[in-house]
């Protein structure tokens, strides 16, 4: 203890273990800020890919997971795993909360929920906890609305070029 208490009360070299200290800790800091940002850029990306991967599998019935699996595998080769995929019906009512909107099941489902999982390597972190990588995930919901498209055309006779052309243009209003 008598040790302590003079090492304490010397003054001689202070800044040198003051610097190493403080250099430890920013040290510290700067390698936790990597692992974070590391963390939050990658649940980021994946949040992407599961939105992405809904909207797929919203628009495939019956064919959700291989719609979804499609998308994933063209946005990343990452080990990406589908941890749920469950179909189900969304009602886009204000009034619910986002939470309740989306029920799975029913006789007609019009949505898909999923839930990506990726394990993602830690870079300084793995000296803290001891594990060498993490599990991140995203959710995302995705439906399809009952909207129909057509278009309307005249196909009927198209000639190229010449007197022809201008006189059809001519009675058809077009270009």
């Amino acid at each position: 203890m008598h040790l302590f208490t003079n090492l304490v009360a010397d003054r001689r070299a202070g800044i040198g273990v003051t610097s190493a200290a403080a250099l430890t800790m920013l040290i510290g800091a700067a390698a936790l800020a990597v692992d974070i940002g590391s963390f939050q850029l990658d649940r980021r990306k994946l949040q992407g890919i599961a939105d992405a991967a809904a909207l797929a599998a919203a628009g495939k019935p019956g064919e959700e997971r291989a719609a979804a699996e499609r998308v994933i595998a063209a946005n990343c080769n990452c080990n990406i795993v589908i941890a749920s995929l469950e179909a189900g019906t969304y009602r886009p009512d204000a009034a619910i909360p986002a939470e309740q909107r989306f029920n799975a099941g029913g006789a007609t489902p019009n949505a898909v929920r999923i839930v990506l999982t990726r394990d993602r390597p830690m870079f300084f972190g793995s000296f803290l906890t001891g594990r060498q990588s993490t599990v991140i995930g995203a959710s995302a919901t995705g439906a399809r609305r009952g909207y129909a498209a057509f278009s309307l055309g005249s196909r009927v006779a198209a000639v190229h070029g010449g007197i022809p052309n201008a006189l059809l243009s001519a009675l058809t209003g077009s270009q």
